[in-house]
């Protein structure tokens, strides 16, 4: 989508103030995909995917990925899938804790999700996505913008707070893959 293309609502779905800020925090992110799905693509979920312009930059990038996403926000999934239309169906309104692919056999070679989504989730909620995610996801990339980081030191401390483990030397990082989920 070009900048002068772009509705207000493609960086504010997101929590961004500018589309500027949006593509600079997205960009270690997608970077990190990119490079964990290199060449074979496979569906990827983003667990809070706002409007889905995270996954649109992935796919962009990484054609062979799939992209799947659950958002609580029906506005922004509506608009995930105007940004993602051949997708449309995979991207679902719902809570993370009961999402509707927790009940499927679907496996996802990546799974996207900021340590904050657990956070906010109650206790048996969480437990029941991390357990999902264990028995659905060969990989799980966890990100953190602004505060997430500083408020526990970093991302490493952060995705700890939730009982997740990252791959060595990547807590200083703004995206990291997690070793132990």
């Amino acid at each position: 989508m070009t900048e002068r293309a772009c509705p207000a609502w493609y960086h504010e779905d997101n929590v961004f103030r500018t589309r500027r800020r949006m593509d600079r925090a997205h960009r270690p992110i997608v970077a990190l995909a990119c490079r964990t799905l290199r060449g074979r693509g496979g569906d990827v979920i983003d667990l809070g995917c706002g409007n889905g312009a995270l996954l649109a930059k992935i796919r962009a990038l990484e054609p062979a990925a799939t992209p799947f996403g659950v958002e609580r926000d029906p506005l922004r999934v509506a608009h995930a899938r105007v940004l993602l239309p051949d997708f449309a169906d995979h991207f679902f309104a719902a809570d993370l804790g009961w999402h509707p692919l927790l009940g499927s056999e679907r496996r996802f070679a990546l799974a996207i999700l900021s340590p904050r989504r657990l956070q906010e989730a109650e206790s048996a909620a969480a437990e029941r996505l991390r357990a999902w995610l264990r028995a659905r996801c060969d990989r799980l990339l966890v990100y953190a913008y602004g505060s997430g980081r500083t408020e526990f030191g970093d991302l490493a401390g952060f995705a700890r707070a939730v009982g997740i483990e990252l791959e060595g030397g990547e807590g200083r990082a703004r995206a990291a893959l997690a070793r132990r989920w």
